[in-house]
């Protein structure tokens, strides 16, 4: 139920043990070489009943008294709310395991039909999604919430998932749709007199104007959250709030006040013995001292570093490696990547170019793993269902209005034409049976036009499968041009300005080496797109003598970057045992090249999928080899693909060849793969066999 006026600060603690209040917390970082600094903001769930716990010792108290009072409940509703505190108690410490309470949470919640408690734990899910960057999970959890939530009519608890739908939205950068949610939950709480909530939507909407540069309105918001927590006496959300401060006064390079905000912070943040809290003021403390260091704003250097700006740079190293742990203890992907950027800023100013590009690249693969076009078209898909549910609701409200009578109208007048096509059916069967074998010949014909068309775009679907790893494969190389090309700009400058001519030189000479490095991955990404174009021609191509091992490599590089684009966190062991010095051999690259891949996908499948008892506990694994066999007839090469996979059953093992037989889910394969590399290793003269174990059960060719 609404609550009509706001509620004590118990209950509030109390509720927000819960997690049915929060706030956002930033962290106060911007994106450097640009003319204008920009903020990539942190933002993390903040709830005083769990996070605000005062020392490591009092948290691991309450948990065991909540893990304590867990092993003795029964399955019934009080067991679903330990489970759901001890999964938000874990949401910040250890989210791997929040996850797999509230997981537990839900099966029991759905067992009992208990709705409310059934929303609270896809909520605690959804949190502790958000704690891990997996957004995309925590989006679904947080709508599958808000949905029971409108269902119950409880409106403070569906403004609080709006608003967690409003922090997914702000952490991939789509503004617009941040704001939409934020104001939504504004709206509830300001109706339902929820001061706490308020001043937390008053908070959020202040930090997505400071990520759109409107600093003037982002202060005016943030400054009335602050005033309402002030007056509720919310130490925890005060010192947020302090932060977002501090990221206006940084981006209007106040760093004296700036620094005083976070500074304060900091230090409330370590007694309360909030560890996300702390690393993320270390991060913005050691920002500022960049800042002061890069702009060499004289006054604050001989103010805090008595005039040293290598002091300042060492200062803001300190703060940012101390601050990069903690996130990485957290298990924060978000905080990592904020940290790894702005080392790889200080590295690069105290002119440690190695270490600038280490964290350079660590920066990058955490950028990848958070923002991604499939993310956001994911989301958007989720966004469409919500909308789309809330469609249907008004549509069956709509069928449920009709009269009764207006129905067995419905029902008579189907009756009339079913007994009129029965009519019919039976006055043309006649005619019917004469034009039976005119119509399965035409029925044959279309089954037979559908199966060639079927196996030419199986013959085409690697390619398909090629693009997403491509565009990782390729992004790599396009990753070096790019940031070797601004290192070089900037050399370029310093080479001007510079009047020693050994240092000229030296300058000279990092500048040819870095264009060879610019030469060295365009050459890299051109044969990437070479590689392509040959994946995309049609028809059924030349011969031509290949380097079969260099091939192999080739395809499968392809495949299993397309199988961590397709499925993100996919992981496994690859193996190769290429037989040195083979000849080269008269192939059509582009059709070997698909038998290949389609055996890679279905090893890559496989060993996703699960793995037999006797594997278990070995790690995912495939393997590859080639070796060069000589018989009577002739030589030959063989190519080996191994997976430790849960294999395929023995009775059905001889029907792996058959043309559509295939024994995964409809929508992942048609059943033509094997089939048509069957024909492509027949037609080059070879054989293509299956093995179960150590025993051969299957032959092509004799």
């Amino acid at each position: 139920m609404a609550r009509k006026n706001a509620p004590k600060q118990a209950e509030f603690e109390q509720n927000c043990g819960k997690g049915q209040i929060f706030s956002i917390l930033p962290l106060h970082t911007r994106t450097l070489f640009r003319v204008k600094s920009i903020r990539a903001a942190l933002l993390l769930i903040f709830c005083s009943g769990i996070l605000q716990v005062h020392g490591q010792a009092a948290g691991k108290a309450k948990l065991d008294s909540l893990l304590n009072a867990l092993s003795k409940a029964a399955q019934d509703t009080n067991r679903v709310n330990l489970l759901n505190d001890i999964s938000y108690f874990y949401a910040y410490v250890n989210p791997d395991s929040g996850i797999l309470y509230a997981k537990e949470s839900i099966d029991l919640a759905e067992k009992l039909s208990s709705n409310k408690q059934l929303a609270e734990a896809h909520n605690s899910l959804g949190i502790n999604y958000q704690s891990k960057s997996d957004y995309i999970n925590a989006l679904d959890h947080h709508f599958q919430a808000l949905k029971l939530r409108e269902e119950l009519g409880n409106k403070t608890d569906a403004g609080t998932s709006l608003s967690n739908i409003g922090i997914i939205y702000d952490n991939q950068h789509n503004y617009p749709k941040a704001l939409e949610y934020y104001r939504k939950a504004m709206e509830i709480f300001k109706e339902a007199h929820y001061k706490k909530g308020f001043a937390t939507a008053l908070g959020n909407i202040g930090l997505v104007y400071y990520s759109m540069n409107d600093f003037p309105k982002a202060g005016m918001f943030i400054r009335e959250a602050i005033k309402l927590e002030e007056e509720l006496g919310d130490s925890g959300a005060i010192n947020i709030f302090l932060g977002n401060l501090g990221n206006i006064y940084l981006a209007e390079s106040d760093y004296e006040k700036a620094l005083e905000c976070d500074t304060k912070a900091l230090n409330q943040y370590k007694a309360s013995g909030d560890r996300g809290g702390e690393a993320i003021n270390l991060c913005n403390i050691g920002e500022i001292y960049y800042q002061i260091a890069k702009d060499n704003n004289v006054p604050l250097l001989n103010k805090f570093f008595k005039g040293s700006k290598t002091k300042a740079l060492d200062a803001a190293a300190s703060n940012l490696e101390l601050a990069d742990k903690i996130f990485g203890e957290l298990n924060y992907l978000a905080g990592i990547q904020e940290t790894s950027k702005y080392l790889s800023r200080v590295s690069e100013l105290q002119g440690n170019a190695a270490k600038a590009l280490a964290y350079l690249r660590k920066e990058n693969a955490y950028r990848d793993s958070i923002f991604n076009d499939e993310n956001r078209s994911r989301m958007e898909s989720l966004e469409k269902e919500r909308d789309q549910d809330l469609r249907q609701k008004e549509i069956e409200i709509q069928k449920l209005q009709l009269d009764k009578a207006q129905n067995e109208r419905y029902y008579f007048i189907g009756g009339i034409l079913l007994l009129l096509l029965l009519i019919f059916v039976l006055y043309n069967r006649f005619r019917l049976k004469q034009r039976i074998s005119e119509q399965l010949q035409n029925s044959l014909e279309r089954i037979r036009q559908t199966q060639a068309q079927l196996v030419e775009q199986e013959k085409l679907a690697s390619l398909g499968q090629l693009t997403s790893g491509i565009a990782h494969e390729i992004q790599n190389p396009l990753n070096f041009v790019n940031n070797f090309s601004e290192v070089s700009s900037e050399l370029v400058d310093e080479l001007m300005n510079e009047e020693d001519l050994e240092t000229r030189k030296q300058i000279a000479e990092d500048i040819k080496k870095n264009l060879s490095i610019i030469h060295q991955h365009g050459k890299r990404a051109d044969g990437i797109v070479k590689g392509m174009l040959m994946h995309s021609r049609g028809g059924k191509g030349e011969k031509q003598m290949t380097d079969i091992n260099a091939l192999i490599g080739e395809t499968l590089n392809l495949s299993f970057h397309a199988m961590r684009a397709k499925h993100p966190g996919f992981n496994c062991e690859i193996v190769t045992q290429f037989a040195h010095e083979l000849p080269e051999i008269n192939i059509n690259q582009l059709d070997i090249s698909r038998v290949v891949l389609n055996l890679l996908n279905n090893a890559f499948y496989a060993v996703k999928e699960g793995r037999g008892s006797e594997s278990k506990a070995l790690p995912s694994k495939v393997t590859l080899s080639t070796r060069l066999v000589n018989s009577e007839k002739g030589d030959s090469i063989v190519i080996t693909i191994r997976d430790n996979g849960q294999g395929i059953p023995q009775q059905i093992i001889t029907n792996i060849f058959t043309p559509f037989f295939t024994t995964k889910p409809g929508s992942e394969g048609t059943g033509l793969g094997l089939s048509i590399s069957r024909d492509i290793i027949k037609a080059h003269g070879g054989d293509i066999r299956g093995w179960l174990g150590s025993r051969e059960v299957y032959g092509v060719c004799d």
